[in-house]
């Protein structure tokens, strides 16, 4: 059966493994047919919105150390630009009208200009918020109470302070249709390398759980899993494992004011990201994420004032290859730190960070290989088709990647892990090169350069062009340049 239509999504065994090959041939043989979006029409709010839930500010007169890393993290991650400049056109003037300004964010690899993901909070009532279970509103900056639990009972005792962070695919991707698992996942490991890296520097090490209990978690939350997909659990130092959470929560949570929380319109679903998320679900009864439970602390936040980001309006200006090295040395630890694995386990992803060099001082017209072995395991060498490549990679040409100084190439074993660990390392794949993208942001905000990532790309193209092995597959390109002067966004960074 092809994979190209809907009834094959409905009865595939291992999605993971043939979305990986969808989403390599996007551009020879399409998506998913008959394609579904954009829903111009019939699009979602930019953020999932409670009404008539009591509401909590952000920021408060008395707030603890927790709750000042908690903001702290949650603005550097979803309430402003920081590390890209976006402007949202698309939402509806009912949702714009809540916002005090029209700079929202995504902080992502995808663009669309909505919140990529949800970030629930649970507070055992040691904070500024009473106890209880609280959704995140990052237009209004607001915490919005879905549940309120005694601050002494067995529920608020049992688990610590806890972020949940999740995925609704049809806000979050309406305007991809089928292609959304791949875009939202690896906006998953920018975003939480965002708030990881703030909550480590301010409160030591996290809990991160990459393979929670989405069943039950989906109950507490009194969402369904097809819609929304429950990626991670942070979990603060002092407070108890992710599972702890739904500790003592009664069976039934129909009081619960998750129930009429809402994205504005009713979603629509796409055969892919079904078919994956009941993937994902089957594999977690019998599969746990096999990361580190110690974890190292993420590289320190970028201290940075003021930048600028217009995504592919360069000048054509050459940057060091050493901006390119330290990209990817950060973006490595960060990786490591996110998504770590101990010596005995047989996951290893392992990302490549291919350069194409366009305007590199002393490298201009040039491919690196494997930019974290380079010079002494992978010298550059000369690429003077550099520029035919560019100018014919689908949609990276929209960018003028020509005037860019280098597009680096991020791309990971996804055949190995699909096989191996299902949706589940599809995901956490996803998530590694976001976390790895995130770092390049940060390093592109010190050396003031612009960045820009790109998933609409022919992979498979790339891949034989560059010449990776067969395993390797492209997931992310991200143009790095130096700005026209004339054509800067300025905005605060951080």
């Amino acid at each position: 059966m092809d994979r190209h239509t809907a009834d094959f999504w409905a009865t595939t065994d291992n999605a993971a493994t043939e979305y990986t090959q969808l989403i390599l041939e996007r551009k020879e043989h399409g998506m998913v047919f008959p394609a579904q979006g954009p829903f111009w029409n019939h699009q979602p709010y930019p953020a999932k919105i409670v009404p008539d839930a009591p509401r909590f500010q952000l920021h408060a007169h008395a707030m603890s150390p927790t709750d000042i890393a908690i903001a702290q993290a949650l603005e550097d991650s979803l309430i402003r630009t920081h590390l890209r400049a976006e402007v949202d056109c698309n939402s509806p003037t009912k949702t714009r009208s809540e916002a005090q300004s029209f700079q929202w964010s995504r902080n992502t690899a995808s663009g669309g200009g909505l919140y990529p993901v949800n970030v629930y909070r649970y507070s055992p009532g040691d904070s500024h918020l009473p106890a209880g279970l609280y959704l995140f509103n990052p237009i209004t900056c607001q915490w919005q109470q879905l549940r309120a639990d005694s601050p002494r009972g067995e529920h608020s005792r049992s688990a610590g302070e806890t972020l949940l962070v999740t995925v609704e695919f049809w806000r979050s991707a309406f305007k991809y249709g089928d292609f959304a698992y791949q875009a939202t996942s690896v906006d998953v490991g920018i975003v939480v390398a965002a708030l990881v890296s703030q909550l480590d520097a301010a409160v030591g090490p996290v809990a991160i759980d990459w393979s929670p209990d989405e069943l039950a978690l989906s109950e507490f939350l009194g969402s369904d899993p097809l819609d929304e997909a429950i990626y991670c659990t942070i979990t603060l130092p002092n407070g108890s494992p992710s599972d702890t959470v739904t500790a003592g929560v009664p069976s039934a949570v129909l009081q619960t004011a998750a129930r009429l929380a809402h994205s504005g319109t009713m979603p629509v679903r796409f055969p892919t990201t079904v078919a994956l998320q009941k993937q994902r679900l089957r594999e977690m009864q019998s599969m746990r994420a096999p990361f580190s439970t110690e974890r190292i602390a993420a590289p320190p936040p970028v201290i940075i004032k003021r930048g600028s980001s217009s995504f592919g309006r360069y000048s054509g200006a050459p940057i060091d290859v050493g901006v390119l090295t330290r990209m990817v040395q950060r973006g490595r630890a960060t990786a490591a730190s996110l998504l770590g694995t101990p010596p005995e386990t047989d996951y290893f992803l392992g990302i490549q960070a291919a350069a194409l060099c366009v305007n590199v001082t002393g490298l201009a017209h040039s491919l690196i290989a494997d930019s974290e072995t380079y010079p002494a395991s992978a010298p550059a060498r000369p690429c003077p088709q550099l520029p035919e490549l560019l100018r014919n990679t689908y949609l990276l040409k929209n960018y003028d990647p020509l005037r860019s100084s280098a597009v680096l190439v991020l791309c990971a074993d996804l055949q190995r892990v699909t096989t191996t660990y299902g949706a589940s390392g599809y995901r956490w794949a996803c998530a590694e090169v976001g976390a790895f993208c995130h770092a390049v942001y940060a390093v592109a905000a010190q050396e003031r350069v612009s960045v820009g990532a790109v998933l609409g790309f022919d992979a498979q193209y790339q891949r034989d062009y560059l010449g990776l092995a067969d395993n390797l597959v492209p997931i992310l390109n991200i143009l790095v340049g130096v700005d026209r002067p004339h054509a800067r966004w300025r905005n605060s960074l951080l």
